[in-house]
């Protein structure tokens, strides 16, 4: 059996995996690094909305819209319920928060699939 666990980090997020006896290892999450920025871009030109690295260079090179950065800084407190402005609509932090964790799930499954590995359990882990 294969067990993941992922660290979702104020700066960065990385996603650990160990299959049965062998050596737990960071799985390549985005352009083969096993760091994730934590980090969101909302465009409001189409809607779309990118993630880690691909996020900050949508910021960096100009696109009109909204960069969160720091997403975990939300979770245990009231803003978790509020909602925000994003992408030229109002958009709930749960929503942003969820949004990331099933890119972050994509990736990991990506990460997997090119280092050979099945279907894996995991446990999600968020250090304060």
């Amino acid at each position: 059996m294969t067990a993941c666990g992922l660290d979702f980090g104020t700066s960065n997020s990385t996603v650990g995996c160990r299959a049965g006896a062998g050596a737990a290892r960071l799985l390549a999450l985005e352009d083969g690094r096993p760091t994730l920025p934590s980090a969101v871009f909302f465009h409001v030109d189409d809607g779309h909305t990118s993630f880690g690295r691909a996020a900050m260079a949508d910021y960096l090179e100009g696109h009109e819209g909204r960069l969160m950065r720091s997403l975990k800084s939300v979770l245990g407190s009231a803003l978790l319920d509020d909602t925000t402005v994003a992408g030229g609509r109002s958009v709930s932090f749960r929503d942003i928060l969820a949004r990331f964790r099933r890119a972050q799930g994509a990736r990991r499954a990506r990460g997997r699939a090119a280092a050979g590995g099945g279907r894996a359990r995991s446990a999600g882990a968020v250090r304060r």
